[in-house]
């Protein structure tokens, strides 16, 4: 008998955690819309979160969660 994974649960909606203004932590992303080193859009279950500024770079990606650092300049929710 084969031994199943258990499910992990689907989150409905999303959150932020910031550290200063050099890391985000995006939790229940849906897909990766943009992705530039000065702009990244992420959609969540919500719209979707904007993040600009300078030198941004994705540093881990999974579990519907996205790490982004740089110089973070704004975050938006659409």
């Amino acid at each position: 008998m084969k031994k199943r994974l258990p499910e992990l649960p689907r989150l409905v909606s999303s959150s932020a955690e910031i550290s200063g203004r050099k890391e985000i932590l995006v939790c229940g992303c849906t897909g990766l819309k943009h992705y530039s080193d000065e702009m990244v859009i992420i959609g969540t279950p919500e719209g979707q979160t904007e993040i600009s500024g300078k030198k941004l770079v994705m540093r881990w990606a999974g579990y519907g969660k996205l790490l982004i650092s740089g110089e973070l300049s704004s975050v938006t929710l659409r």
